[in-house]
């Protein structure tokens, strides 16, 4: 065999290699999130993306900016609908999918900045990371995001391994994904500042300040006299083509996007102030999803070693890599883009403004934690030398394994559990018990609020449609109530509501404990018999149905 073919066929075979990792690791995640895709009820947030997709693409535009998210992620969700169905399965799917694309960008990032063994030291951790097990079985725009960020990155580095006329394409593919991680969240904006600043502090220099690095930072040519022709036709200003493209892509929804900010900063919002206890639990969720008060005394002793051995690693890690500049300033970007968005949040939900501190929001930069992890293990530990390795690294990698086996134990156990409010819907326990007790009759469901209405109505079906009362859909100006105020599933009028029944039956369905009491406006309701959801953590009702005969 010619060196050539030996060549040729060793690379060969490393692709099959990587390809065979990623898609090992892409099975375990989905293996995972199958378990518990349809385990848990939907929540608010959820049932009101599955009520969301049900709108033409127009609509769904027109009500999501009366939210506070732009409307990229329904419009997908949308799309993978018209193919899989709307089940909560087949809706959460889309976010296993986005899971299983994390994965892959998560390898080819952390392979293209350090290596190959950081790219396959990666894939385990990612695949069990809590944070995107949790949220790749969410029926929302969070695991896209980081599709996104990650991509983001990718695309950068790429663009700027070589400044010439040919990778204008990189750059301006870029402002696309800026634009796209805009159209999703918000908040993926901090992602683009951390990354904004590393290439920032990547061409200052003691001889590049002022408008010098300014102009080097937005890709013109040093000691150039800048014409609008040589923008145009991309022969400078490469990073300016970048936010020329995202601004354009982005105009259409930017006026909505300001009243939505505004909106929640005037009205207020239900996410807890900042405190002391944020840091710790935002670091404790990324390991153990869990917050830090809640963890137990070992796992709380655990995390603490592991933090610890990470932070000494780091430092050596930093001191000997000193001669290695592309090195440095791979990891300052994964630094970067781990630690300035969370600050960045932190200062946003300062007093006089709302808080907006809620770790999903910037999951991109918790996933991304893997790789840190990995590339200072990798760094520390001698492949060749097994045998004679050291001890620390490879404990802090298996103590990281370790804390995510955790971190999964307790996806499993509190599923949709909303830790701010300390509640969690059992609607899909409830609709299934109506269901089976209506048997093959008909019998609208009667929510008492349109909060009770939106996780129930995903489960709704021909026999038992799911309807709500219209006390307060009329008295809210924006947000998930208003997009109910003229729904179908809107009962303005009970009487009128009973009479055009074809049956003469009905449940009434509560999460508050009241369900018990027939709504004001029903005359004559003879209650018939009463069935429960209970929490799975306290057995406490959180969800009950009542049979009333109406007629």
């Amino acid at each position: 065999m010619s060196l050539t073919n030996l060549r040729a066929f060793c690379h060969r075979r490393e692709k099959l290699l990587a390809v065979a990792a990623v898609i090992l690791a892409i099975a375990i995640f989905a293996t995972i999130c199958a378990t518990q895709i349809g385990r848990w009820s939907v929540w608010f947030d959820e049932s009101f993306t599955a009520y969301m997709i049900k709108f033409n693409f127009a609509d769904i535009a027109k009500w999501t900016s009366f939210d506070v998210h732009p409307p990229l992620f329904y419009w997908l969700l949308k799309i993978w609908a018209a193919f899989f169905g709307h089940s909560d399965v087949a809706l959460r799917s889309f976010s296993v999918f986005c899971g299983g694309l994390v994965i892959l960008l998560g390898f080819l990032l952390s392979r293209k900045l350090f290596g190959k063994k950081v790219g396959y030291l990666t894939l385990p951790l990612l695949a069990i990371s809590p944070m995107l097990l949790r949220y790749g079985i969410e029926m929302r725009m969070y695991a896209l995001a980081v599709v996104i960020v990650f991509a983001q990155i990718l695309v950068l580095i790429k663009a700027r391994e070589v400044d010439s006329n040919s990778l204008r394409k990189w750059w301006v593919f870029y402002g696309v994904l800026l634009a796209a991680g805009m159209w999703t969240h918000y908040f993926t904006a901090l992602a683009v500042l951390a990354q904004w600043l590393w290439l920032y502090f990547g061409f200052r220099e003691p001889n590049c300040r002022g408008k010098k690095l300014w102009r080097k930072l937005l890709g013109f040519r040093e000691n150039s006299t800048t014409k609008w022709q040589d923008f145009l036709h991309g022969r400078q200003g490469n990073f300016l083509w970048s936010l020329v493209v995202a601004a354009v892509l982005f105009s259409p929804w930017l006026y909505f996007m300001v009243i939505q900010l505004t909106t929640v900063q005037t009205a207020g919002f239900w996410i807890p102030p900042v405190s002391f206890t944020t840091l710790p639990d935002y670091i404790s969720s990324i390991f153990l999803y869990q917050t830090a008060s809640a963890a137990t005394s070992w796992l709380t002793f655990g995390l603490i070693l592991l933090l610890i051995i990470l932070i000494i690693l780091f430092a050596k890690t930093w001191r000997q890599s000193q001669d290695d500049k592309p090195f440095r300033e791979n990891l300052k970007l994964i630094l970067f883009v781990i630690i300035a968005p969370p600050l960045l949040l932190i200062i946003l939900s300062m007093p006089p403004l709302q808080s907006s501190f809620i770790d999903r929001y910037i999951l991109a930069s918790m996933i991304l934690v893997t790789v840190l992890v990995t590339v200072i293990v990798a760094r520390n530990l001698d492949f060749a030398k097994m045998w004679r390795a050291k001890v620390w690294p490879i404990f802090l990698y298996f103590m990281a394994v370790a804390a995510f086996v955790g971190g999964i134990f307790a996806v499993v156990h509190f599923g949709n559990y909303n830790k701010t409010t300390n509640t969690v819907s059992t609607a899909k326990q409830l609709m299934a018990q109506i269901s089976a007790k209506t048997g093959d009759q008909t019998m609208p469901v009667i929510a008492d609020t349109p909060w009770v209405f939106y996780d129930a109505n995903v489960y709704a079906s021909q026999n038992n449609p799911v309807y709500f009362l219209n006390d307060q859909a009329d008295s809210f100006y924006y947000g998930s109530l208003f997009m109910l105020r003229n729904a179908p599933e809107n009962i303005k009028n009970l009487d009128q509501f009973i009479a055009n029944m074809s049956g003469d039956k009905v449940w009434y369905i509560s999460s508050s404990g009241g369900a018990a009491t027939p709504p004001k406006d029903a005359r004559g309701w003879q209650k018939l018999r009463e069935i429960y959801a209970p929490s799975p953590f306290d057995g406490n009702t959180k969800t009950q149905a009542v049979e009333y005969l109406v007629k």
